[in-house]
């Protein structure tokens, strides 16, 4: 079972924010953990057992899910786990890219010499072939997320993170960091971290773009394969 970080698994059980925020935190990390798996029946009076909170929190956070591609509601049948579809998934993708580069390019000349030496640690760590797929995606993870906080764009990166979650939920992971595939990662994020080191910022996110395009384009020839 995938682990969360601490606070997000604290989060639900902390007395703070709206109700409805509580809920929608705890449904979708019992979806990305796989507690809830995928075609699984969501029971809501479980969810107002558990967290002491009325129906309305938890339609408004149920709707919240169903809109971000987590959850399906069928009136009359029930509320599903699903899983998204490979277009879906792609569209999300190529979005990232995007989304990425800019946060990448608004990094670039703000990002300082400590975050450098810890992207270029983290950058030596993939580059070293020694990782297996679950331990490389974490790193690979960590190196972009140090560049998305650099970027100091915060609702860009609340974006970026759901597209992230839903793709990294549809379990992947062994496909996309296969030896080659990790290869050709790591050779991306040194490039992208060349030319934030020479604080090149279109080039950065040129850089960016074209590694989330080429993981876009890869999943999408496995899709259809």
């Amino acid at each position: 079972m995938k682990k969360l970080p601490a606070e997000a698994e604290e989060a639900p059980r902390k007395i703070y924010g709206r109700k409805r925020d509580r809920v929608y935190l705890y449904v979708r990390n019992k979806i990305l953990t796989r507690e809830f798996r995928p075609g699984a029946m969501i029971d809501p009076q479980e969810i107002a057992d558990t967290l002491d909170v009325s129906r309305t929190p938890i339609q408004e956070a149920l709707t919240r899910l169903e809109q971000e591609g987590f959850i399906e509601i069928i009136p009359q049948v029930g509320i599903f786990v699903r899983t998204p579809t490979s277009e879906e998934l792609f569209e999300k993708l190529i979005s990232r890219a995007v989304l990425e580069g800019l946060l990448t390019k608004w990094a670039t000349p703000r990002i300082g010499d400590e975050e450098l030496r810890l992207l270029e640690e983290l950058a030596e760590l993939m580059n070293a072939g020694q990782l297996t797929a679950e331990a490389y995606s974490l790193v690979n993870r960590e190196f972009h997320n140090v560049i998305h906080v650099a970027s100091g764009l915060h609702y860009v990166r609340l974006l970026v993170e759901h597209q992230w979650n839903l793709v990294d939920y549809t379990a992947v992971i062994d496909f996309v960091f296969q030896p080659e595939n990790m290869r050709r990662s790591s050779e991306d994020h040194l490039r992208i971290l060349t030319h934030m080191k020479n604080r090149e910022a279109d080039e950065a996110r040129k850089a960016m773009e074209a590694h989330v395009m080429r993981v876009a384009h890869l999943l999408r020839e496995r899709w259809r394969g």
